[in-house]
């Protein structure tokens, strides 16, 4: 099968670039997708890699992921995320017969603290117990590495999430969308993300009913529970921009013709749409709940306020505009970052091999041996 195994829901446009690394690079690796329920709108992501897509329901998945996890080859088990059963079990069984675990996640602390304290105690237990306190956790941030210390894990290497390729646009494509949508020479407020209360739309929509400014535009993009709400702003707000759904190659457009970019939520892991708008060079205002708000976000190039606060978004709107009309919106743009080198060089300290003599044609099929090609169309209830 091969030396590295990892278990991973659905490719995507970011993950896939990191796996594809280390595939060339000469790392015998192969990853198992077996998220059942669609994408969150990233568009055609078809990986470069080996890999397997495991379809039908729970058991199906967990006795794939089980049998992956007995090949006798099998050197490190990288886990990305654990809320499922079949990822619980493949570890399980891993750690039986002798692999090592890699766990990546976007947990964070800030999130975490606010749970009840029994949670807390039952996840000291259960996480060890699962994962082995020796296992390798590759933390993206501040809070999630907070998060594994909580619960015990010492032997943690923090591997940024970066993205080896962000949506980014040209000036011209930028200035093409905001002639299409009629988004004049005023501040425009971005949201990008699925629709939904753990976004905190409704503080981001009250803060700009709150903000005087009528060449002020807010577009927002994305789909989910709450379209319909968006959609009666919007009628009572001309100012309002509803773009629905867009494919990842859309979005460098949409980012690039934007000033100010808002992550309001009162619930968010990381936040990778963040590293999306600072990649296109744009100032952010996320809530204090936003896992990667401690590692990306400064007063150099955007802020950090309560979540739910509509009242302090408004001044924040207030700020981005005197910044826009003294020519000082825009923040230099962060490179793209491909962490396959960084996970390579410590899966070799965990045991696993390079060479190109180990590197393996891409697959195509399940682990049934039936047709199964990776790359669909999701419906863009991304982050």
């Amino acid at each position: 099968m091969a030396e590295v195994l990892f278990i991973v829901e659905v490719p995507t446009p970011y993950r896939n670039p990191v796996l594809d690394h280390l595939h060339l690079a000469g790392m015998d690796v192969l990853a198992l997708y077996h998220r059942s329920d669609g994408g969150r709108g990233w568009g055609s992501a078809t990986p470069a890699h080996p890999h397997l897509v495991v379809d039908g329901g729970r058991l199906r998945r967990i006795a794939a992921l089980v049998r992956a996890a007995l090949r006798p080859e099998l050197r490190v088990v990288c886990c990305f995320g654990y809320g499922r059963l079949a990822n619980v079990f493949s570890v399980l069984v891993a750690r039986l017969r002798g692999a090592r675990v890699v766990i990546r996640s976007d947990s964070n602390w800030l999130d975490e603290r606010r749970r009840p304290r029994h949670r807390r105690w039952v996840k000291r237990l259960l996480l060890p117990a699962i994962f082995g306190r020796k296992a390798r956790v590759w933390t993206v941030g501040a809070q999630n590495d907070r998060y594994w210390a909580e619960y015990g894990f010492t032997n943690r290497h923090v591997i940024p999430f970066g993205l080896p390729r962000p949506p980014v646009a040209s000036l011209d494509q930028a200035a093409a969308l905001r002639t299409r949508h009629a988004l004049g020479d005023g501040l425009v407020i971005l949201f990008v993300g699925r629709l939904a209360h753990a976004k905190g739309l409704d503080t981001l929509l009250a803060a700009f009913a709150a903000f005087d400014d009528r060449a002020a535009r807010l577009v927002i993009v994305g789909q989910g529970p709450q379209r319909s709400l968006v959609d009666r702003a919007a009628t009572a707000d001309p100012r309002l921009r509803v773009l629905g759904a867009l494919p990842q190659d859309q979005l460098g457009s949409v980012y690039a013709a934007a000033d100010l970019f808002v992550l309001p939520s009162r619930y968010e892991p990381w936040g990778l749409v963040v590293a999306e708008a600072q990649a296109n060079g744009l100032r952010v205002a996320v809530s204090d709940v936003v896992g990667c708000h401690a590692d990306r976000v400064t007063t150099d190039n955007g802020w950090v306020f309560p979540a739910g606060d509509a009242d302090r978004l408004a001044e924040v709107f207030v700020g981005a505009r005197e910044l826009k009309n003294s020519g000082r919106i825009r923040v230099p743009a962060t490179p793209a970052f491909n962490a396959g080198a960084a996970m390579a060089a410590d899966l070799v300290a965990q045991g696993a091999r390079m060479g190109s003599a180990r590197v393996r044609p891409v697959p195509d099929v399940d682990v049934d041996g039936r047709s199964s090609p990776v790359g669909a169309t999701y419906d863009n209830e991304r982050c």
